[in-house]
């Protein structure tokens, strides 16, 4: 029996491979070679990729899972190069509609500040014809974005919420409030039960911090009562 060198086994295999043709032509888009393939574009578009189809990519539960996806045309970055040009300086590229994937008719070069305002976990905010989120309405007023959301989350209204100054909470502001009365957390509670009137509105009424009204309604405090 003829013995087969290892080198020569390995080679002989190597030819009966089978050989995936690329059909089409060629394509030149100048970021064949590593060093090319640090450009921003490019790097864009495989980012692009990677967060919609690598499970393994760390944004992928975002996009992927959620079942976004690249439209056909731009699983070639020529394409992609074509429809949306090159990566201008401290722009990031973005979705209009964050339900939708990626397509020329859905994306665009935006900020990092318009992408912010357009995530989807943004807390939205409409008062008196205008909406924006909690962060924009914060930077007009002043007042901290995480303290609009809360307000919002214990019943305030969207104008007071936006609005209203912020007061001092805790046992410094306690031990300024007015002393409340039995019958005046029974009426607490039934005016809130009503819907007529915010945690807000409820504490300026009877003197004392939206704070103390929102312990009230959750019984937190004068559980007796």
């Amino acid at each position: 029996m003829k013995s087969i060198r290892g080198m020569g086994l390995r080679k002989n295999l190597a030819k009966t491979r089978p050989v995936k043709r690329i059909v089409g032509k060629p394509t030149h888009h100048g970021y064949a070679r590593k060093s090319d393939r640090n450009d921003p574009t490019y790097h864009a578009w495989q980012a692009m990729l990677q967060r919609c189809y690598n499970p393994r990519n760390s944004r992928y539960k975002h996009y992927g899972a959620r079942g976004i996806k690249v439209c056909q045309r731009w699983r070639n970055f020529v394409n992609f190069l074509s429809d949306m040009g090159r990566k201008p300086k401290g722009l990031t590229l973005e979705r209009n509609n964050n339900d939708r994937g990626y397509s020329p008719e859905n994306c665009r070069w935006a900020t990092y500040a318009e992408q912010n305002r357009n995530h989807r976990r943004n807390r939205w905010v409409s008062v008196d014809g205008v909406r924006l989120t909690a962060m924009d309405w914060s930077s007009r007023t002043g007042i901290h974005h995480k303290t609009i959301c809360c307000r919002l989350d214990r019943g305030w209204s969207p104008k007071d919420a936006v609005h209203d100054p912020a007061v001092l909470s805790g046992p410094r502001k306690i031990r300024t409030q007015a002393k409340l009365t039995p019958e005046q957390v029974i009426r607490i509670r039934k005016l809130y039960a009503n819907g007529d009137v915010t945690l807000n509105r409820l504490g300026k009424r009877f003197g004392v911090g939206d704070t103390t009204i929102y312990w009230i309604v959750k019984r937190m405090t004068w559980r007796h009562v």
